[in-house]
């Protein structure tokens, strides 16, 4: 999972340069500046009124939608949801900058993505990671665009976004999921109950587990260059239905996780 702040700081500091803003009063100028500047030392609630003035006033102009999105990231570190995902929005409507745009195109994909909306997730996500330049977080976004299409039962498509990933990040830090998830080419959700070295540890747990009227059964799968022996339970193709089921087995298993 990606932290729903990883984009905040470290985004907003990229887009504090110099505007040449000689076409602003200098009261929009203050505004502007110290809004971001706001931002940037966490004071959220001054950020958010110094970009609304300046956006009260000045329309359809180049910093328009920068200042979109740095009050978008305001509203967000003050968990205004519903603000922060319109703003991300007007960036995106406003601003004929591409770093802008891909910026609030990932912000958009990472906050639909919290909210389990899965369709609206990869559609953002697949518009910034084809935009944006190929260094981090590019391959958070492609981790997370498989992640999606997986979700939405589009396997096939998830893919794509993972050997993109592992051919352009091949020592990010999800660069091993996403090689997995390639080898394993999977078509539907189960509950990892156990991932075992030996295949008579993994049939013994799958007898216990049926004795309590779970439909356990053992896969074989690469993991770290060895063969493994996953105690897995239920085949379901919609992902909601898995989580459904990690909960009842979470009752027998409580470490059991969602598979793949």
């Amino acid at each position: 999972m990606i932290p729903r702040t990883l984009y905040l700081t470290t985004l907003a500091t990229a887009l504090l340069v110099s505007t040449g803003c000689s076409a602003y009063t200098a009261e929009q100028k203050r505004w502007l500046l110290d809004g971001e500047n706001a931002y940037v030392e966490g004071r959220y609630d001054q950020s958010i009124a110094n970009l609304s003035s300046f956006l009260g006033q000045v329309k359809d102009k180049p910093e328009t939608g920068r200042a979109y999105y740095v009050r978008g990231l305001a509203q967000a570190r003050r968990e205004q949801r519903a603000a922060a995902r319109s703003d991300f929005q007007s960036a995106v409507a406003a601003s004929s900058d591409a770093e802008v745009n891909w910026r609030a195109q990932v912000m958009l994909g990472t906050m639909s993505f919290e909210d389990e909306q899965w369709a609206a997730a990869a559609q953002f996500l697949s518009q910034a990671a084809d935009t944006m330049p190929t260094f981090p977080p590019q391959d958070a976004v492609l981790y997370r665009l498989g992640l999606c299409w997986e979700r939405l039962g589009r396997w096939a498509e998830a893919i794509e976004p993972y050997q993109r990933l592992v051919a352009n990040f091949p020592a990010s830090r999800y660069s091993d999921h996403a090689r997995r998830h390639i080898e394993l080419r999977p078509t539907y959700f189960a509950v990892q109950c156990g991932v075992y070295a030996e295949q008579r540890n993994a049939d013994a747990m799958v007898a216990e587990l049926k004795t309590k009227g779970l439909s356990a059964y053992v896969c074989s799968e690469p993991r770290r260059g060895r063969p493994a022996y996953v105690v897995l339970v239920g085949r379901h193709a919609g992902y909601s239905d898995a989580r459904r089921e990690l909960a009842r087995v979470m009752g027998h298993v409580p470490g059991a996780v969602l598979w793949p």
